[in-house]
């Protein structure tokens, strides 16, 4: 049998634990540039609650400069903005540029939709909800925007794993985003 080669000092090469710790070095680095890039549900639910924010305010702007109301309706893993036909049916705008159907990204979804005592009454935040004979909500659980009258006060949760972030809609048609969980507590 044949001896193994055994390095000189001087040969050039590289020994297995050399090997080994630039693997380490490059998998670390690797995981942290994946971590990076990723964003996180935080992150994520802040920036689709601020998009939408800015809708519903936009929504309650439209309202009054153009005389016709707009609804905004949670559906599923999204949402999307209505208007009534001359029949008086809700329907879904889905040529507009702004208000259209949208889908959540990432596993973000709505947890609650309350409104305030005086625009339905109903404050529960067990799941998205509403209340039947309000200006602001209708049974199928939209948020209503009728011309002439005050912006309903309302508040809508975005959830994605145990970020939540919320969004409250004042009379004026303003809308504040307020983070409640930041997803990192239990």
């Amino acid at each position: 049998m044949r001896p193994l080669h055994t390095r000189q000092p001087g040969e050039p090469g590289f020994t297995l634990i050399e090997l080994l710790v630039v693997l380490v070095i490059f998998g670390i680095a690797l995981g942290l540039v994946a971590v990076r890039l990723l964003p996180d549900e935080l992150a994520l639910a802040r920036r689709e609650a601020q998009a939408t924010a800015l809708l519903l305010e936009r929504a309650s702007d439209e309202t009054e400069s153009s005389g016709h109301p707009l609804a905004w309706r949670p559906d599923g893993a999204g949402d999307r903005f209505e208007t009534l036909d001359e029949a008086g049916h809700w329907q879904p705008l889905n040529n507009d540029a702004d208000f259209h159907v949208r889908g959540l990204p990432g596993d973000l979804h709505w947890s609650a939709l309350a409104f305030a005592a005086g625009d339905g009454g109903n404050s529960s935040s067990s799941g998205v909800s509403g209340a039947q004979g309000s200006s602001a909500v209708d049974s199928a659980r939209r948020l209503v925007f009728l011309p002439g009258q005050a912006a309903p006060e309302f508040s809508i949760e975005v959830q994605a794993g145990r970020a939540r972030v919320q969004l409250k809609g004042d009379a004026l048609g303003r809308v504040a985003v307020n983070t409640l969980n930041d997803g990192s507590g239990p």
